[in-house]
């Protein structure tokens, strides 16, 4: 869901928290606690010509296929963001989708290239993540809770067991005891 909608989800007491990238923009009514550092990444298939590079830029993927995701979506919304704040373009991109997974698929099935967040991919098999060099590139995974709202214990414990997953500690914030 784009990150609009699961905020309004959350303003509504529809969820108990969001997990999800930190917003371009403050929300006052809005907790944002940073559970992990990410940043954005080009992902491709292994065997790409590109899957040598230790850091890709704009220029560099320009001449491939893009599948991104659609706009609202947040690593979209922090690509587009980057790119305005480089002054870079990429052509349009050949696919766009909803569905990450879809889109992982598309990249390991063919020469086409993708922009998600690095965490995307972790234990994914047959895909590389390679940072995007771009300024503002940086993302930050975060627990989205209201302002001075109750706090289920359950709510709580789970996100206890998610911040201390193999996924989540090896790039966690000790924000949370």
């Amino acid at each position: 869901k784009p990150m609009a909608e699961l905020m309004a989800m959350l303003r509504e007491r529809r969820v108990d928290f969001v997990l999800a990238f930190r917003p371009s923009e403050r929300m006052d009514d809005i907790e944002s606690h940073v559970l992990f550092d990410n940043h954005l990444a080009v992902i491709l298939r292994q065997g790409h010509p590109l899957a040598a590079h230790t850091s890709l830029s704009a220029s560099d993927i320009s001449d491939f296929s893009l599948a991104l995701p659609c706009s609202g979506l947040q690593a979209r919304n922090a690509l587009d963001g980057c790119l305005a704040m480089a002054g870079a373009t990429l052509p349009p991109p050949r696919v766009e989708l909803n569905e990450v997974n879809i889109l992982l698929e598309l990249v390991k099935r063919s020469d086409m290239v993708t922009i998600l967040s690095e965490a995307t991919v972790y234990n994914q098999l047959g895909v590389r993540a390679i940072p995007l060099s771009l300024p503002g590139s940086q993302m930050e995974g975060c627990v989205h809770m209201l302002r001075n709202a109750y706090r289920k214990h359950s709510a709580m414990a789970f996100i206890t067991l998610l911040k201390d997953s193999p996924a989540v500690s090896a790039r966690r914030h000790n924000w949370f005891t």
